[in-house]
């Protein structure tokens, strides 16, 4: 499955095909969206979320009984293992960095030169940042954006 890193932003602005009740299709596929969840209403059937990227926000319904998808690391608290999401090590200072607000994203060399790292460090990074939905190419796959402002 492909998927397509987009902005609440984006999706609001897209065309939609024919009438009301046809699905949007961007580039045919799949999109990703990461943002904050706000105002959630849970019923027997469903979840129903706004989500906030930070460009705007838009409503998520998932059905129980639905697969997602969940990045974390475990951690022990009072006896119990929880599930807990983030950035960690290297990669906190990435993303930190690539919070600077550019249109353009900042280019792979620039993280490793301003952050003193070598291009293997820089890489491992980009690539866990970017499973984890923390960051998305931007001009070109050398070039990296958050996708949060803090």
């Amino acid at each position: 499955m492909t998927l397509l890193p987009l902005t609440v932003k984006q999706i609001v602005e897209a065309f939609q095909a024919s009438d009301d009740k046809a699905d949007f299709q961007i580039d045919g596929v799949d999109v990703k969206l990461v943002g904050i969840v706000k105002e959630k209403t849970e019923k027997v059937s469903d979840v129903t979320f706004l989500l906030d990227d930070g460009t705007g926000r838009i409503t998520c319904h998932r059905c129980n009984g639905m697969y997602v998808k969940v990045h974390g690391h475990l951690k022990g608290l009072q006896g119990k293992t929880e599930l807990v999401g983030g950035a960690k090590g290297l990669d906190v200072l990435v993303l930190n960095y690539l919070r600077q607000n550019s249109e353009r994203g900042v280019h792979r060399n620039e993280l490793a030169k301003q952050l003193n790292m070598d291009q293997t460090q820089i890489s491992a990074a980009i690539e866990a940042l970017d499973s984890e939905g923390l960051i998305y190419s931007t001009i070109d796959d050398n070039h990296y954006k958050c996708t949060s402002n803090g």
